[in-house]
């Protein structure tokens, strides 16, 4: 009984690993996006100013 509770909290844990990867994978890829529509933004901004 107590390895089969063992197991579950393993696996438990692991899923949770897994879901605070997702997240953090997450949360990277929205700062990435952010970061690329500022420099885009400031792309245009300059393009703007030159024409």
């Amino acid at each position: 009984m107590k390895n089969i509770l063992n197991q579950a909290l393993d696996h438990n844990s692991q899923l949770t690993l897994n879901a605070c990867d997702l997240r953090q994978k997450n949360r990277m890829t929205l700062v990435e996006k952010k970061q690329k529509l500022i420099i885009d933004g400031i792309d245009e901004n300059l393009l703007n100013c030159i024409s």
